[in-house]
């Protein structure tokens, strides 16, 4: 550690925490490429269940995340992170040997539950171990790992669906280096034990109107931002660009954007207020998705703002939560912020769908880009709250 105000863990600490943010955002979307093949494997008429595996996931963390984030408030952080760790491996890896639909679901539904835990846990121990300018080079770093974990886990799950439905599931053996990991690099950490901070002093209370403002925009930002996986390819094949390689390399491209973003996250923080960071980045991904709207050429720079607007949302909705919320209180702040990450990925479809239905499927990035448009202005025009040092938040 260094002089207090930028305090940041040991380089072990901080590679093991980034190997399990890379778990998380793609944890569901692993298997996505071997979807055809378990349809054919297990017959006629399973084609919801097998597209379930993927979207089940994403609700399952939903629900159970702010369960997780005051377990780890509880209980202590690392001891929830090395949990979940272990049942992701169990869950993750059970497509390997499971033969049952059912049984399937019901493991992703499991799944679910443990990036909960892994996501709200490591949050909150980012918060713990890193302050000042070292936490938000590490936020952006966190999302750097997410955005390249998702391009080398799909590429990977597709190289592994070409030999066999069951192929992607093995993706999920690879954590098992961090349940070694884990408590080798966190297991002296001040807040690794039972309880985690449970026993600091009170502090100041939760601050509940910046927690709703901070899990809104989230909320609404993924709704956008996930219209872009789920609506792109068939806008692009409307647009006469069907082709799945083509589709592939519009949304790795996309996600290179953000993690490139975030690596450089850092120097954005020492330069703006967090306030107009957050704005800056609902405004880029309005800008993003307004430009997919309008045609095919402005499309690439559309999909670019989109992808450096989510580099910038999500390690400044983080860090804006982590300034005002006691330490108490971080693994409950974490859980929220992930409920409202993962409903909005599940809401995104279905909000979009009526107008989609109406009005064409460009209609529904024009409304995704109004959605962004609202959340940068109600972000504009809200007053910062006070961080946990009496401070207002920057």
């Amino acid at each position: 550690m260094t002089r207090s105000g930028t305090r940041s863990a040991g380089p072990l600490a901080t590679a093991t925490l980034l190997g399990a943010s890379t778990m998380t955002i793609m944890a569901g979307a692993t298997i996505a490429p071997s979807l055809p093949a378990m349809a054919a494997h297990f017959g006629e008429g399973t084609e919801l269940g097998v597209r379930l595996l993927v979207t089940i996931t994403a609700l399952a963390i939903a629900v159970a995340a702010p369960l997780s984030g005051l377990l780890g408030d509880r209980a202590g952080r690392m001891r929830v992170l090395f949990a979940s760790v272990a049942v992701y491996v169990l869950a993750g890896s059970a497509g390997l040997v499971l033969d049952d639909l059912l049984a399937l679901q019901i493991s992703r539904v499991v799944l679910g539950f443990a990036v909960a835990g892994v996501m709200t846990s490591v949050g909150a121990l980012i918060g713990d171990l890193y302050e000042g300018p070292a936490r938000d080079r590490m936020l952006g770093f966190q999302g750097a790992a997410m955005g390249f974990g998702g391009v080398i886990f799909l590429g990977l799950g597709g190289i592994l669906a070409g030999i066999g439905w069951r192929g992607p599931f093995a993706i999920y053996l690879l954590p098992l280096v961090l349940i070694v990991l884990i408590p080798l690099a966190l297991g002296g950490t001040r807040t690794a034990g039972a309880g985690g901070d449970s026993r600091a002093p009170a502090g100041p209370p939760l601050p509940l109107g910046t927690l709703a403002l901070v899990c809104t925009a989230a909320f609404i930002g993924m709704i956008g931002f996930y219209a872009v996986p789920v609506q792109l390819p068939f806008l692009l094949a409307e647009r006469g660009n069907g082709s799945p390689v083509f589709s592939g390399t519009m949304m790795a491209g996309l996600t290179l954007v953000s993690a490139l973003t975030g690596l450089g996250y850092g120097w954005f923080a020492a330069r703006m207020p967090l306030r107009m960071l957050a704005v800056s980045a609902c405004a880029s991904l309005a800008i993003g998705l307004g430009l997919i709207w309008l045609g095919s050429g402005p499309s690439y720079l559309g999909l670019a703002a989109v992808g450096f607007g989510m580099g910038l949302l999500i390690p400044t909705l983080s860090r804006w939560l982590l300034s005002v919320t006691p330490p108490r209180a971080r693994g409950r702040v974490m859980g929220a912020l992930t409920t409202a990450i993962f409903a909005g990925q599940f809401a995104s479809p279905l909000i979009l769908a009526p107008v989609i239905s109406r009005s064409g499927l460009a209609s529904g990035f024009l409304t995704a880009s109004a959605l962004a448009l609202f959340v940068a202005v109600l972000l504009a025009a809200t007053r910062p709250a006070t961080s946990t040092s009496g401070r207002p938040a920057p």
